[in-house]
């Protein structure tokens, strides 16, 4: 879990400059992985190159070697992933899985298609577009980021599909509820 965690935040956040940064006082921040029916909280803090995690309450330190080495607690392992939109498949030591971010999942709604239709939660200003029409983008897959309240905001594409409307420009001010990308869901 504290691989995948440390995976998913290095796919997120590639600069390593600002991987772990928050406005907040918070030292740990929770990140809910989902593998299979299965959920757990990893709380992660980064400390220059390393990662500090903690899994059920155990300590778990990470220090990224190379491309598909780490040092997990002082040992070296090896791992071989795949990272494709919101999903991350690893195998490392024998085991293999499919993790997924599912810390701002709604509730029950895992296998619920969304409306395609990503809406500004509040009044804010759009600070990075990451798709244009045409895009094919998966479920979980960061599209725009936008700041409000001195707080960055990613919102992500809730179904598979193609990006059909995005005219949205860095430094664009949006309302509350305001239509900002439109994705055709792909037909199941």
């Amino acid at each position: 879990w504290a691989l995948a965690a440390m995976l998913h935040s290095r796919h997120q956040t590639p600069s390593a400059t600002l991987r772990g940064w928050h406005s907040s006082t918070l030292g740990a921040q929770p990140l809910v992985l989902r593998c299979g029916q299965h959920s757990q909280t990893v709380y992660i803090r980064f400390a220059g190159t390393r990662l500090h995690a903690s899994v059920d309450g155990t300590a778990i330190e990470l220090e990224p070697l190379a491309d598909g080495l780490v040092r997990i607690n002082g040992v070296q392992t090896a791992y071989r992933t795949l990272q494709q939109g919101n999903h991350c498949w690893l195998h490392s030591l024998g085991h293999g899985g499919c993790f997924e971010d599912d810390t701002h999942s709604a509730a029950g709604g895992h296998d619920q298609a969304g409306s395609g239709q990503i809406r500004a939660p509040m009044d804010g200003a759009v600070i990075e577009v990451c798709v244009k029409p045409g895009d094919a983008v998966s479920k979980g897959q960061v599209m725009v980021i936008m700041e409000a309240m001195k707080m960055e905001h990613s919102l992500k594409a809730d179904c598979d599909g193609i990006v059909e409307q995005s005219s949205l420009n860095v430094g664009d001010q949006v309302k509350r509820q305001q239509l900002l990308v439109a994705v055709q869901a792909n037909a199941e």
